[in-house]
């Protein structure tokens, strides 16, 4: 479909599997950091012990794919030194923001906000989908709204999530297809990119 995607990356399961990651980015999609494991960075109970993790992390993946992750997204909730961390070790994005449909800035560190409605997760919720076609269609009113509302000069930043345990599963899967497919009918009115090419769009703003 040639649509190059950002892919959240947990350093243990890279250095597990480094092939795969380095497919990831050969491919031409972005590999971020998803921390060591998949936990909040709110449960670290030191700056040390959280920046160990974010580095060991930042250097599986680098080591695995060549090259240095630029964006950071952890499960949960941040820590009161995530975000001074990122900045120390030159991360030019955060994701952990659900707060806003688009980019903005927290002193010097640019955040691009995620979003878990148009998600893959959705399929776990009691709310949520139960077939694919209902992930489909959320999808695509999304689109829609968001074509309009860009069409009246206000563009807006829209996140669909998708994880390999959830949507890698046989009938979900019809869902990826699905959404490719919505968003392949559009390009000529949405502009389908990776994070760290909506963070460099929104710096090349200021």
């Amino acid at each position: 479909h040639g649509v190059q995607a950002s892919f959240f990356m947990c350093g243990r399961a890279v250095e597990r599997t480094p092939e795969l990651a380095a497919e990831v980015v050969r491919r031409g999609h972005e590999p971020a950091n998803h921390g060591w494991v998949w936990r909040p960075h709110a449960d670290y109970e030191s700056r040390e012990a959280e920046a160990a993790g974010l580095l060991r992390s930042h250097e599986a993946i680098a080591r695995a794919t060549g090259v240095a992750p630029v964006g950071f997204f952890c499960r949960g909730s941040p820590s009161p030194w995530t975000r001074e961390l990122l900045l120390a070790h030159g991360y030019r994005y955060d994701s952990n923001a659900f707060d806003d449909d688009l980019p903005y800035w927290d002193g010097a560190m640019l955040v691009l906000p995620y979003a878990l409605d148009c998600n893959d997760m959705k399929f776990f919720h009691p709310n949520g989908f139960v077939v694919p076609e209902q992930f489909v269609a959320y999808a695509e009113a999304a689109m829609d709204q968001l074509i309009e509302e860009g069409e009246r000069g206000v563009p807006k930043l829209l996140n669909i999530g998708f994880h390999l345990r959830i949507c890698g599963r046989p009938a979900r899967f019809r869902a990826v297809e699905g959404i490719l497919r919505a968003l392949a009918t559009r390009r000529e009115k949405l502009w389908v990119a990776r994070r760290c090419d909506i963070a460099e769009a929104a710096r090349a703003q200021i």
